[in-house]
């Protein structure tokens, strides 16, 4: 073998390698696109998320007060009620004993109710703040990987 046939076969091995790593660069430059394309789209899905969970604890926080009237008036309503028909009973001679203990025991059972919702609530929301928390960590670290891959 000549040493020209050597230096074109080293030369070919150039050129085919040369073509293999500009095909890897294209390649890692396609990714890149697709990274940065992907970051924008969790970006606006955290903003949309975020906005969606700021319509949502304004949606609690009426649906809370909201309750919160209902039980309070739906409670002086049925307390009302409950009063006349004591007051005709204890007239009429019945026992009012028995009235007052069921009173009680429908407001206790209609605070407990009110109770186990407010702590729903609580617990919805903690539960959706640590989802936005853990997505924001995700995303940064994503972020932080494909910085220092790029370094």
């Amino acid at each position: 073998m000549t040493r020209e046939e050597v230096d074109a076969k080293i030369a070919a091995s150039d050129a085919r390698t040369d073509a293999k790593f500009a095909a890897l660069i294209g390649r890692i430059d396609a990714l890149i696109v697709r990274l940065d394309d992907f970051e924008r789209e969790m970006r606006e899905e955290i903003r949309q998320i975020k906005a969606d969970m700021a319509d949502f604890k304004k949606t609690i926080m009426i649906t809370v007060i909201s309750t919160g009237f209902a039980v309070v008036f739906g409670v002086a309503g049925f307390n009302a009620t409950l009063i006349n028909n004591m007051t005709a009973s204890y007239e009429s001679g019945k026992d009012a004993g028995q009235w007052r203990s069921e009173i009680t025991q429908k407001l206790n059972e209609t605070t407990r109710k009110l109770n186990e919702t407010n702590e729903k609530l609580d617990r919805m929301l903690a539960a959706n703040e640590a989802r936005l928390n853990q997505i924001d960590a995700d995303l940064k670290a994503i972020k932080q990987e494909r910085e220092s891959g790029r370094k």
